[in-house]
């Protein structure tokens, strides 16, 4: 069976790979500047809160920098209609979600380009007689699972690292009550870092924050089954709920 290299998302920038420059002087080889994992950098911040019958309504910022840079700054140029739709499929494990604003604020010269985004979606949380059933990570959960092989042929190489940081002030309605937060959790080896946290602010908004970050590296294909377990780790944990109690 065909085993393919583990890419979390694919590379269409031109970083780190020869290239010709033509020049009237004549033509040239050189080799482009290879980001660094930590200049791959995408940091979401803002706020959501819940409504008594679950639905969302979020404001939300997203950073990026480095190659994801190149990823995303073409959106400013797209109709405002395909903006929509790009955000609907981004968010798309939001039901009915409408995207009320957007914007964008592309600065060249830092190369740094941030997406304002105002949605609002029903059911987010999942309401349960007297509790409410709520999943803290509404923007950024980590799906990229690679498949599982009794016997791995060849080495893992993970190409396109990356550095994602989400911070989220969640509110949740005032018929409710928070109850049991869950610890925090970090994880490190020699695939990446992540961890997550949750704290109560007062007794109506929690601060969500996560980091996670993909090392660009190769490594024995006897490795697999526990990069795999990272991997799941991760999606397993930003899935993490937490039930609110009715007042």
């Amino acid at each position: 069976m065909y085993q393919s290299k583990i890419t979390i998302w694919s590379n269409r920038s031109t970083d780190d790979r020869k290239v010709l420059i033509v020049s009237p002087k004549g033509g040239k080889l050189v080799h482009t500047n290879k980001y660094d994992v930590r200049t791959k950098y995408q940091k979401i911040t803002g706020k959501y809160n819940i409504s008594s019958k679950g639905a969302i309504n979020a404001d939300i910022e997203i950073s990026n920098s480095g190659k994801l840079y190149n990823k995303k700054y073409y959106l400013e140029f797209e109709k405002n209609e395909d903006q929509v739709i790009y955000y609907k499929n981004q968010f798309s494990n939001l039901l009915d979600v409408d995207i009320l604003k957007i914007n964008f604020v592309n600065d060249k010269e830092s190369i740094i380009f941030k997406e304002s985004i105002s949605l609002k979606a029903s059911n987010y949380a999942e309401v349960l007689n007297n509790e409410m059933m709520l999943k803290l990570n509404a923007f950024n959960t980590f799906n990229h699972l690679p498949k599982r092989y009794s016997n791995r042929i060849h080495p893992i190489e993970i190409t396109n690292g990356f550095k994602d940081e989400d911070e989220i002030i969640i509110t949740i309605p005032k018929n409710y009550r928070i109850n049991q937060l869950p610890d925090a959790i970090k994880l490190e080896n020699e695939f990446g870092e992540y961890s997550f946290q949750v704290e109560k602010i007062n007794a109506y908004e929690l601060r969500y924050k996560r980091t996670l970050i993909l090392f660009e590296t190769t490594h024995s294909k006897n490795v697999y089954s526990k990069f795999r377990s990272f991997l799941t780790k991760i999606n397993k944990n930003d899935k993490q709920k937490i039930i609110l109690s009715k007042i």
